[in-house]
């Protein structure tokens, strides 16, 4: 039942504590006249002064006549929201009265799962509660059929987190790649300054940057391994799979299958950046002494960038002079959204969006290759016949100043014949003797592994 008070056409509801306000509460009273808030060991009580108040013990005795609760002949009498109640002799303009939650008997509440489309039906005769786990929505679906009832809500809500914190950018130059890693911390909008140092065989060619290997640790468990317990679903803007839903104008209702069960590696690759960062916000502007001392928040769309003179590109970098310099700024734009999309209004979509300042730095260099030989094995079988030792090669690339750096694959190539053609103790005579070569300089990968066949 609920508690209500009525005056000048509103009506108020009486709360967990013990005074009228707008949110219905269903209470209930038992056998012994005792009434507490359904759910909670909260019973009502009247104090010595006739005052109402709230106890965790057993709570005072009521009765319910005709419309009203009365307690030692004397009835509830209904206050304005906030103030104390009291019990004092009848009065039919003041009184409280109880209200059956539902009067027109039982009635079936249909409680539907994350996808919106299956419901579990459940049968009501009396207050009760069922809870509903495993949600990342946008909204819950509930239906009353065969009855008039009241539903009392209680949200979990959880923040929207477009914060990532691991992405790569790569350097690619045909099938070559070279990666810098990027680490941010929670709520760490900034960004990096990340310096690639290619061979001189790569002027006068493009190199292509592309960003990659998205993570957060708030993924939820359909990301990588799948050992993540969080909720995040991210994704980089203008990845392919956030074209799915519109190159210009996007949309995540158009598609909220996609949302609900892409591919995320789909997601977690992007080859283009913004040109420009976006103003989310007025936050610069705010000031205690200043004209504008509040905050208003600048939702992103692709629209709203595009009119701000935003651009999304392929982010691309042609050096043609050796040990120059050459720069670009890449903002990179993520978002996270909610994985099932079910509500009917799709005006206001949940998504949230940052953006990380990538401050890309591309420098040619001299690079010298040496050789290392490694035998692997004194004696081998290869085809029908003993083939003899077996060696892997490990290539240092430097600079004149001993930097470490990389060298082409035709670099390497050509110091591996060279190497083999002078001979000595620890070398293999051909080329055919090589299991491996690996590019051997730390804190970076190799442009790329050059692999051999090897003995059976």
């Amino acid at each position: 039942m609920y508690i209500t008070y009525t005056t000048g056409g509103d009506t108020w509801y009486l709360q967990r504590d013990a005074t009228f306000g707008i949110t219905p509460q269903i209470w209930a009273i038992d056998n012994q006249g005792r009434i507490n808030a359904v759910g909670t060991t909260t019973y009502l009580s009247v104090d010595p002064n006739n005052t109402l108040m709230i106890s965790s013990g057993t709570g005072s005795q009521f009765n319910l006549v005709a419309n009203g609760i009365v307690y030692n002949n004397l009835y509830m009498l209904g206050r304005n929201p906030g103030a104390s109640v009291q019990f004092a002799p009848y009065d039919s303009q003041e009184s409280a009265k109880w209200v059956n939650t539902n009067t027109a008997g039982a009635y079936t509440l249909k409680v539907y799962d994350k996808t919106g489309k299956v419901a579990n039906e459940i049968e009501v005769t009396q207050p009760g509660s069922f809870e509903l786990n495993d949600l990342n929505n946008d909204a819950v679906k509930l239906e009353v059929v065969g009855g008039n009832g009241l539903v009392n809500l209680e949200l979990t809500v959880e923040a929207l987190d477009p914060y990532i914190n691991h992405m790569e950018l790569m350097s690619t130059h045909g099938d070559m790649k070279i990666s810098r890693e990027f680490v941010s911390n929670d709520f760490s909008v900034g960004g990096g300054v990340f310096y690639f140092y290619i061979p001189r065989d790569w002027l006068n060619t493009a190199c292509n940057f592309t960003f990659e290997n998205l993570k957060s640790k708030y993924a939820d468990n359909t990301y990588y391994d799948g050992s993540y317990n969080g909720n995040a679903r991210f994704s980089f803007v203008k990845s392919e799979y956030f074209n799915l839903f519109g190159e210009s104008n996007n949309n995540i209702y158009s598609h909220p299958d996609y949302a609900a069960n892409y591919d995320y590696k789909k997601k977690v690759f992007v080859a283009m950046a913004g040109t420009k960062a976006f103003k989310f916000n007025n936050a610069h502007e705010v000031s205690k002494s200043g004209t504008v001392t509040s905050l208003v928040e600048y939702p992103f769309t692709l629209e709203k960038y595009a009119a701000a003179g935003g651009l999304f590109n392929n982010v691309v970098m042609t050096p043609t002079e050796e040990n120059k310099d050459y720069m670009t700024n890449a903002y990179v734009f993520t978002t996270d959204e909610t994985r099932y999309n079910i509500a009917p209004t799709t005006a206001t979509q949940h998504r949230y969006y940052a953006y990380y300042d990538m401050e890309i730095h591309l420098v040619a260099r001299t690079y010298t290759p040496s050789v290392a030989f490694e035998k692997i094995y004194d004696k081998s079988f290869y085809g029908e016949a003993e083939s003899g030792e077996f060696y892997g090669a490990v290539v240092t690339s430097k600079d004149n100043d001993g930097n470490l750096g990389y060298s082409s694959v035709e670099a390497v190539k050509e110091q591996l014949e060279t190497a083999i053609a002078n001979g000595g103790s620890n070398v293999p005579t051909a080329m055919d003797k090589l299991l491996y070569v690996r590019h051997g300089q730390p804190n970076a990968r190799c442009l790329r592994l050059m692999a051999l066949r090897g003995p059976h």
